[in-house]
């Protein structure tokens, strides 16, 4: 603690009340002086000169033209656009360039090295001094916020070795004369500033200070009552006996101090918090009696004041006001009445007439504010300000205290406002603009006991009216901490305090928020007549008002998430301050979810960024391979151990996809081709879009490696479980040279379908699978799935991708449904008829994370999540860019399913595509031309059902199975053959992940079938292996069984990392039917509802979507 000023040091008063003294550069709104852009000039301008001196005096052509160079470039960059680099962007770029070609230019020539260096150094000097220039004449770029606070954190720490030495007073330091903490305070300076304000001290004898928790005249502790951001005291003012009995004294006062937190109070200084409250009670606060005046009702007080000083270099600040007792601050985990609220919308109404103007500029006009920006911190370089609010929402997530009251819809919505905080702040400058408190809480707010008798609504319920107890009975109360007041929108400071501390009922609705804004609107339109504004509506209406109030809901949020964390608040009292954190996060996240605010947040953001999309034509699929897998197909060789008699094949390897070795060699485990494998792929949701789980198991032979996984999203987390394994000797394939030594027989191949904790057994080939997988105290899962429909066969793959590799597979795509339990997280979900997809492939096909060391795929990983990095690849590898666009959509409906996919490239091309309908899904709703009755059977036992089928195929030739195949080429379903399909879909805006999908398919008779996709929530492939770093298909983790687990916030995570590109959406899906004549307008035949999902991972070009690069969005 400093040392406190003794009682006969001189302390001397400002004659204005104040003494805020702060340098144009060290204030939070910085106002460019005049002087400054014209310094920028001479500084560019200096190269030529200087360039002269490095041809004629040092005789180096070579220094002279590149100074040149730098002249005239940063020049164009100074006056002129350069696209997508921005002007402090190419100036830095261009100095350090040409600045640093000098340097090395000297380094590496002979001559005279005397006049060459002392001339680099001058060189780099100037260059280093057209940039700081550059950067006080611009401070609200990067560049210039950067240079700003590396200037304040110098220029603090010189302040505080300074005043460690005793300089102060000295020309190395100027001498504050006024108390920095409660400690310093004086009753000397506490006499001076009473009888500077006009306030009679005789008899003053001595003062005592206390915590401000205490009550006045308790005595004469020096405990600090410490905030957020500062320290407060009570001091105690005593006067002899004479005097003590006078009416007319002040007995006791309030100073606030900056927090002794050094590195706190960098912070504060850096956004302008100590600042701007000094100024606000220096120049706003003892005017707003003078405004007041002639206004309708009680207005809105604050304390007076008797000091305001502040000192920028140190970040020193006190404010001594007068103590407001009885007066008690609210308690933010208590929260507002609802009295409160309606005293708080009418008194806020008043206080924004006084500076309400039409537009931004007329405030600044009208009303001397060029001290004040607009927003607060939230007007810094959008880059840094969403770092800011993404480090606090990571933060937020990471605690299980905080992230359980953030549900998927309202991360999804908050991920959305961190890329867009700018837009929304420019939304509201088009309107009309006042000046604002922008921390109207109750925390802030000094209310009477007066009222305690008065049966206030401490929950806010359906069935109130609007009650202002306090303008009734004409009850004054104070607001006290503008340490954030700002420009902004008026209705800001209703919308703050109703978020932060109004608890309303989930049976109100939005009613409560209707009454408060009405009335906010009515109050602020009477003092806007006795101003002169005869109707408020011509220039803001209430649908306006309405609108901005939700949409400062979003302001609110940044408190609790950016602005309460541990490391900003560095307060002693974390428990409390974290308590606060949690019903401030709790009140304001319900205001979200009753507003809906994702809507219109959405709607303000259509037009600020390039929506892209993409139009899909229709594809022929009349020649793609359409068959369905019958259990009799005898080309397998590869089975399950431990299942039924009838074994399903596990896989689909034969001598080629093993190995490239003649036959006759004795094939050793784990040599052959890296690229063959075998997976089985399995999802399940509830028919609401709920849940959602999906697991993989696959065999990799040439890896001699076995790896499985599962993975369920809960509540929007997604909890991974990894295993990986070694293939056994026992198990890889070998030949048999003995029953037929002229021919070499097909391997055989008997693979465990077990890995650790995760497995998979067919209980009927083709009809019913388990999946159970144990991890006691991490997750229990015992799941059965069962048929819907026969398993079809998708037309095999043979295609090489360049800068990626050789694919050669084939793959089955069956839709079922799920029963059994899922236990996670302490959580049991009961699964009862879930629908789900089969995918079975096998063949070849790439694995690069397997081929490359872990370490070098998180080092890809990290470069290609850098928004910065990806700007530069998608530059350089327009050319050489791998390309990949997969589209895949299995779909339940009730009565019926669909599939599609569609694999295309660079130019929107099919290379590999196809669509199936199953069942009936508009369940007897559409009439079926051309049918005829044809037998199929259902079981093995062999029964039969007569069923129609389209088509106008002449076989007629039935088989004997376990599933329904009419005939060779007609599927078993009531609409017949796909003829045509295609897609069309939206895309996220700064994605590759479609924001909704619609889907075409072209019957047989010109009737059509339109699926409509709403994405409902995020699957990220990776969490089963598909494309992760250090947990990939087929990667050798070296150890004979080894596992993973983690989790993540599928709202949170950033989709344009590497990590999170391939993704299943799970949908919700509406399904119509309409006739071959029907107009795009005309209503449907018949309509379908279900769920299904959308599987997506789109690398590199493709011009019908508008992508020319790896990953541009």
């Amino acid at each position: 603690m400093a040392n406190p000023v003794r009682e006969d040091d001189e302390v001397r008063a400002d004659p204005r009340q104040d003494g805020v003294r702060c340098m144009w550069l060290n204030a939070p709104n910085v106002i460019v002086p005049d002087f400054v852009p014209r310094v920028l000039d001479g500084a560019l301008v200096a190269d030529v000169p200087l360039a002269v001196v490095c041809w004629r005096l040092v005789g180096s052509k070579f220094m002279a033209s590149t100074v040149l160079m730098r002249a005239i470039s940063n020049i164009l960059g100074r006056y002129s656009d350069r696209g997508g680099c921005s002007r402090g962007g190419w100036m830095f770029m261009s100095t350090s360039l040409f600045t640093t070609v000098n340097l090395l230019h000297v380094r590496l020539t002979s001559g005279n090295k005397g006049i060459k260096r002392l001339t680099q150094w001058l060189v780099a000097f100037l260059g280093v001094a057209q940039l700081g220039t550059w950067s006080l004449a611009n401070p609200k770029t990067l560049l210039g916020v950067v240079f700003r606070g590396c200037w304040l954190f110098v220029l603090g720490v010189y302040c505080l070795i300074a005043k460690k030495l005793g300089l102060g007073g000295s020309f190395l330091l100027r001498k504050v004369d006024f108390p920095a903490s409660p400690g310093e305070v004086s009753k000397d300076w506490v006499e001076k500033c009473l009888q500077t304000a006009g306030t009679d001290t005789t008899g003053l004898t001595s003062i005592s200070v206390s915590p401000l928790s205490c009550a006045p005249g308790s005595g004469s502790s020096r405990e600090l009552a410490q905030g957020f951001i500062g320290e407060t005291a009570r001091i105690t003012v005593e006067y002899d006996e004479e005097s003590h009995e006078k009416e007319s004294r002040v007995r006791s006062l309030v100073g606030k101090f900056p927090t002794r937190n050094m590195l706190q109070r960098f912070k504060m200084r850096n956004v302008g918090v100590y600042f701007r409250e000094t100024m606000f009670y220096s120049s706003v606060a003892h005017k707003l009696r003078e405004w007041n005046d002639g206004l309708l009702g009680t207005q809105l007080k604050v304390p007076r004041t008797f000091a305001v000083n502040f000192d920028d270099g140190r970040s020193d600040f006190v404010i001594l006001m007068e103590d407001c007792a009885p007066f008690v601050s609210g308690d933010e985990r208590v929260g507002a009445t609802w009295q409160q609220a309606c005293s708080v919308a009418a008194r806020y109404a008043r206080f924004h007439s006084i500076h309400w103007s039409n537009s931004l500029s007329e405030l600044e006009q009208n009303h001397k504010l060029n001290w004040v920006g607009c927003f607060d911190w939230l007007e810094l370089h959008p880059m840094i300000v969403q770092q800011v609010f993404e480090n606090g929402l990571g933060d937020l997530m990471s605690q299980e205290r905080f992230s359980r009251l953030l549900s998927p819809e309202v991360q999804r919505t908050l991920k959305l406002f961190s890329k867009n905080i700018p837009a929304v702040l420019d939304h509201f400058k088009c309107g009309p603009m006042t000046f604002v408190h922008a921390d109207a809480r109750m925390e802030n707010m000094l209310f009477p006991k007066e009222l305690d008798s008065y049966a206030q609504d401490e929950v806010c319920h359906g069935g109130l009216v609007y009650d202002d107890i306090y303008d009734r009975r004409g009850v004054n109360w104070s607001v006290v901490d503008w340490q954030t007041c700002c420009k902004g929108v008026g209705i800001q400071d209703l919308a703050y305090f109703i978020a932060m501390d109004l608890t309303v009922a989930a049976d109100a609705g939005t009613k409560c928020d209707e009454i408060l804004v009405e009335y906010y609107y009515r109050e602020l339109g009477k003092c806007l007549r006795l101003r002169g504004v005869e109707d408020l509506s011509l220039s803001y209406s209430f649908e306006q008002c309405w609108e901005d109030y939700k949409l400062a809901m979003l302001i609110a949020i940044i408190v609790p998430i950016a602005v309460m964390t541990e490391d900003s608040l560095g307060c002693a009292n974390q428990d409390r301050a974290q308590a606060v954190r949690e019903s401030m996060l709790s009140r304001c996240v319900k205001s979200l979810e009753r507003l809906d605010v994702a809507a219109i947040l959405n709607r303000v953001l259509e037009g600020t960024f390039e929506s892209r999309s993409m139009g899909g034509a229709l594809s022929n699929y009349t020649l793609m391979e359409d068959r369905l897998l019958r259990a009799e197909q005898d080309d397998i060789a590869i089975v399950l151990k431990g299942a039924t008699p009838d074994d399903e094949l596990l896989g689909h390897f034969n001598d080629s996809s093993i190995h490239d070795l003649p036959k006759g060699t004795n094939v050793q485990p784990g040599s052959g081709r890296r690229d063959a494998y075998d997976r089985w792929f399995l999802n399940g949701y509830d028919i609401h879009g709920k849940y959602f789980f999906a697991a993989a198991l696959g065999v990799y032979p040439g890896r001699r490696v076995v790896d499985a996984s599962f993975s369920c999203v809960i509540d929007g987390i997604q909890h991974n479980i990894r295993a990986s394994r070694k293939l056994s000797e026992e198990e890889w394939p070998q030949y048999d040279y003995e029953n037929d030594k002229s021919r070499c027989s097909p391997p055989s191949f008997i693979a465990e379908s077990q890995v650790g904790p995760i497995s998979i057994s067919v209980l009927k080939p083709l009809e019913s699978v388990r999946l159970t997988v144990t991890l006691p105290g991490e997750i229990l899962v015992d799941l059965v799935f069962e048929a819907r429909y026969s398993p079809q066969m998708e037309p095999h793959y043979d295609q090489t991708k360049p800068h990626i590799g050789e694919f050669n597979y084939d793959r089955l795509t069956q839709l079922i449904k799920w029963k059994g339990s899922i236990t996670i997280a302490k959580q049991t979900i009961q699964v009862c008829d879930w629908w789900g997809t089969r995918d079975r492939s096998w063949g070849r096909r790439p694995h690069p994370v397997a081929d490359h060391s872990r370490p070098s795929n998180l080092r890809r990983n990290a470069i290609v999540a850098s928004a910065q990095c990806r700007k530069v690849l998608n530059c350089l590898m327009k050319k050489w860019s791998p390309q990949f666009y997969w589209i895949w959509c299995p779909i339940n409906l009730e009565f019926g399913a669909i599939t599609y996919h569609s694999q295309q490239d660079v130019e929107g091309k099919v290379e590999n595509g196809a669509a199936h309908i199953f069942g009936d899904p508009f369940n007897g709703s559409v009439s079926y031309p051309d049918t005829r009755t044809v037998q199929i059977p259902t079981s093995r036992e062999g029964a039969f059902q007569e069923v129609e089928v389209v088509g106008s195929e002449k076989n007629d030739e039935t088989f004997e199975g376990s599933f329904l195949s009419a005939t060779k080429e007609t599927q078993y379903s009531l609409f017949g053959k796909v003829e045509a399909g295609g897609h069309s879909l939206r895309y996220f805006p700064g994605t590759r992940h479609a924001k909704d999908v619609t889907i075409i398919l072209a019957l047989p008779d010109g009737r059509r079938v339109t699926l409509s996709c709403e994405p409902l929530f995020p699957f990220f492939m990776s969490g089963v292996g598909y494309n992760h770093p250090t947990w990939g298909h087929g990667i050798d983790h070296g150890a004979d069984l080894c596992i993973h687990v983690d989790h993540l916030h599928t709202e949170m995570v950033d989709r344009n990392d590497p990590l999170y590109w391939h993704i299943q959406e799970v949908c919700r899906i509406t399904a119509t039917v309409h006739s071959k004549e029907a107009a795009p307008d005309d209503p449907p035949i018949a309509t379908s509802y279900g769920i299904g999902c959308i599987e997506q991972l789109i690398v590199g070009p493709h011009q019908p979507s508008g992508f020319t690069s790896l990953y541009d969005v």
